[in-house]
């Protein structure tokens, strides 16, 4: 006998000794009705009166009740709250979902049994029922001739989420991801969730591929909008795997082809689909080798670094230099940094690669200083990858890098990508607000392509901003192309930054910059890469050196490294750049 709530008992007294008899051992209740039976029938108990007998009466009916109860099937141990409704778990189209209504024992049963195939955050099919799918999808479409379709998904940068915002958003993303499948997906589509921000969508019946990559680019397409509970404009992205069924074909390969197909669209920039071909497993396999040979090329110092120089747009002098890490490979020469760069940043590689860019960087830009004194205020920017701002301790390595080399900590430039801006605001700036307690200077590189706030920007501790190449290309040619640069320059002089900019490639690119008002700059036009011992010899270093030799008593450098006469901070209007010294001051 069950209780449900409609039949709960509702006098006070009764669900009382209900619950105290819940608690009893089978004994005592056998031992409870015997005393009842006695009460009634003994005549020596007749005394008694008559509400004594009465409740003896209930006592014996409630304990014979309890324990018919335990022996015919209900569980043990249970208790008045078992009579509450029980909440049934049941799914639809491929979700779980809660509803109020008590359900027998072999329901519950059966509603556990489907739990264990569904995923319990996103509600989504697990990797065993989904296996399980795909299996059955195969052998209906050897039958049928119709085609089976597998979408392999993966977030791109979800470990930042998590890193950033924390892992309760982090599942709310997850949850939101799981919704947007859903509704970029057919109805007899299954979804799944197969483990971390991995998930897979199954498509069967086929009649052509078309259905299949149109759900790929609209997969593509909603995980590019950001999520407004984050209260930020990061983008999570996605890179998505297609892989279409042959005929011989199982799970196992299935499952692979797309795989290795979402590492492709990783390899080719992330945030697109990319669909399997056979060669594919090649690219995979060259991967991993990549991989094994950047940990050994970091054991056998394979690595060396390049030089970019940074220089005065008006005049021509040296400002600075970018240091640029090359892969001296001992079979294959110097590898392109497209080949590895990608490679190590995706594999957790880039964070010991960068400790290293850093500190030899820091030991050779001051050996070079000291062996040219008019080099002593060059700057030496160099790049710091995602990872190293959230996963490693690059203040420490920073602080350590200028130990030991002795370098200037006001000659040292760490560049960050702008997209850091987008990513949890208070824990960046705490990271940068630190770096820049160490003395170096922050730039922002590829200004211009993360659309960050300029709140942001206002609030972090930034010294440069390093144009785009991209609109530096837009220079000369292009209707409103300098307007965009313009707009750039003006927002630096209005914050008080210097700015650079990048990818100079043609005089005609220069030249406009100059009349723009920038000062500093980048690029092909002026040099490629190179040791720093190609430069001393170099038409920029000359120029440096010339002005170093004639440079007036109290003359400044900048956060570029460019000359300065007299104070940076005036109560009048400036007057007009002369010669390559800048502004001078009146008083």
């Amino acid at each position: 006998m069950e209780l449900e709530t409609d039949q709960q008992p509702s006098s006070g007294l009764r669900r009382a000794l209900t619950t105290w008899f819940a608690r009893l051992p089978s004994w005592f209740l056998l031992l409870c009705a015997a005393f009842a039976g006695l009460v009634l029938l003994a005549p020596y108990f007749g005394s008694l009166a008559a509400v004594a007998r009465l409740l003896a009466w209930i006592v014996g009916i409630l304990a014979v009740l309890q324990f018919a109860r335990r022996a015919f099937g209900a569980s043990p141990g249970a208790t008045a709250d078992a009579g509450r409704d029980t909440p049934a778990i049941e799914t639809l189209g491929g979700r779980l979902l809660v509803s109020g209504k008590a359900i027998s024992r072999k329901d519950m049963e059966e509603q556990l049994r489907r739990l264990a195939f569904h995923d319990p955050l996103t509600l989504l099919a697990n990797r065993a029922l989904f296996r399980d799918r795909v299996e059955h999808a195969l052998a209906v479409s050897k039958r049928s001739e119709r085609g089976v379709a597998m979408l392999f998904v993966d977030l791109d940068n979800f470990k930042t989420i998590n890193d950033s915002f924390g892992h309760s958003e982090g599942d709310r993303v997850l949850s939101a991801t799981a919704q947007r499948l859903s509704k970029c997906t057919r109805s007899g589509d299954t979804v799944a969730r197969l483990g971390g921000d991995e998930f897979a969508v199954l498509l069967e019946n086929l009649a052509s591929q078309e259905p299949v990559v149109e759900v790929a680019r609209r997969i593509v397409a909603a995980l590019r909008e950001p999520f407004p509970f984050l209260n930020s404009d990061l983008c999570v992205s996605a890179s998505v795997g297609v892989a279409f069924a042959t005929r011989d074909d199982g799970v196992e390969d299935l499952l692979r082809n797309a795989d290795t197909a979402m590492y492709s669209a990783k390899a080719q920039g992330k945030a697109r689909h990319v669909v399997f071909i056979p060669e594919m497993p090649d690219v995979a396999n060259q991967r991993l080798q990549v991989e094994a040979e950047i940990a050994q090329a970091l054991t056998e110092n394979q690595f060396q670094l390049h030089y970019l120089p940074i220089v005065e747009l008006r005049s021509g002098y040296l400002l600075g230099v970018e240091a640029l890490v090359r892969w001296r490979h001992p079979k294959r020469g110097l590898v392109a940094p497209g080949e590895f760069l990608g490679i190590a940043e995706g594999s957790g590689q880039m964070i010991e690669l960068g400790r290293w860019v850093l500190r030899q960087s820091c030991a050779e830009v001051k050996a070079w200083q000291a062996r040219l004194p008019e080099g002593r205020q060059v700057r030496l920017a160099v790049n710091v990858s995602v990872g190293q701002l959230s996963d490693s301790d690059l203040v420490g390595d920073v602080s350590r890098a200028l130990e030991e080399s002795h370098l200037d900590p006001g000659c040292l430039v760490i560049e960050v990508t702008e997209s850091v801006l987008l990513r949890n605001t208070e824990s960046m700036l705490v990271k940068l607000n630190q770096l820049k307690k160490t003395g170096v200077r922050i730039a922002i590189d590829d200004f211009g392509t993360g659309y960050s706030s300029l709140a942001y920007l206002h609030r972090f501790p930034i010294d440069i901003v390093k144009i785009d190449r991209s609109f530096i290309e837009r220079l000369g040619g292009v209707e409103d192309g300098a307007e965009l640069a313009r707009a750039i320059i003006t927002l630096g002089d209005t914050l008080g930054l210097e700015v650079i900019a990048e990818g100079i490639e043609h005089e005609d690119q220069q030249r406009e910059l100059v009349e723009l008002g920038c000062v500093a700059g980048q690029g092909y036009f002026y040099a490629k890469p190179g040791p720093l011992q190609d430069l001393e010899q170099s038409v920029h270093m000359k120029l440096r050196r010339t002005m170093a030799d004639t440079l007036p008593e109290g003359a400044r450098f900048t956060a570029t490294g460019r000359f300065l006469v007299g104070s940076l901070r005036r109560s009048e209007p400036e007057p007009m750049a002369t010669g390559t010294f800048g502004p001078t001051s009146h008083k």
